[in-house]
C-alpha cells in the first residue's frame, strides 16, 4: 500500500467521509464512501445519491445542522414529524484514521462538510493520491472540482 502524504485536516470531525470514485460512466461517477459510524461503505450509483446519502447521514447525526429544511411533497406533516435536534449522535463503529485510508479505483476524496447554510454545503475536500486541498462554498462546487480532478487524469 502507497504511504500517504501528510495534510492539515479535521481528522476529528464527527462527519467527515471518504469518497472512493470507483467508475465513471458518460461522465457519471459512482462509488463508495465511508463514514465513522458504520463499518460498511456506502454504495451511489450517481452523483445526486452520493449527496442524498451523505445529506441523510449529517442529518442523522445532527451535524453540521441545516440552516434550512428540506422542503417535502411526498408525506403530510403530522405532529410526530417535527425535528429534534438534541438526539444522541450515534456510537462510532470505526475511528477516522481508519476510514481516511481507504482508495477509490479512480480517485479517493476526503470531504469535510464544515457548514449547511443556504441549504447547500461549504467545506473542504482533500484529492487523496495528489495531497491537493481545495475550499468549497456549495455542492456544485464540490462535484466541479471532483469533475475537473477526474478530467485531469483523463478518466472520465
Amino acid at each position: 500500500m502507497e504511504q500517504k502524504k501528510s495534510y492539515q485536516m479535521n481528522i476529528s470531525a464527527p462527519n467527515l467521509i471518504t469518497v472512493c470514485i470507483d467508475n465513471t460512466e458518460n461522465g457519471e461517477i459512482s462509488g463508495r464512501f465511508y463514514h465513522c459510524y458504520k463499518e460498511e461503505p456506502v454504495a451511489f450509483a450517481n452523483v445526486v445519491e452520493l449527496l442524498t446519502k451523505a445529506e441523510r447521514l449529517f442529518d442523522g447525526i445532527s451535524f453540521p445542522q441545516a440552516s434550512t429544511e428540506t422542503r417535502r411533497f411526498d408525506t403530510k406533516k403530522s405532529e410526530g414529524t417535527r425535528k429534534i435536534y438534541n438526539v444522541q449522535r450515534p456510537k462510532k463503529s470505526v475511528e477516522q484514521t481508519e476510514i481516511i485510508q481507504y482508495t477509490g479505483d479512480i480517485a479517493t476524496f476526503v470531504v469535510w462538510v464544515k457548514f449547511r447554510q443556504n441549504a447547500t454545503w461549504q467545506g473542504e475536500a482533500i484529492w487523496m493520491e495528489k495531497g491537493r486541498k481545495e475550499t468549497f462554498e456549495n455542492t456544485l462546487e464540490l462535484i466541479a472540482q471532483i469533475d475537473k480532478t477526474l478530467q485531469k487524469e483523463k478518466k472520465y
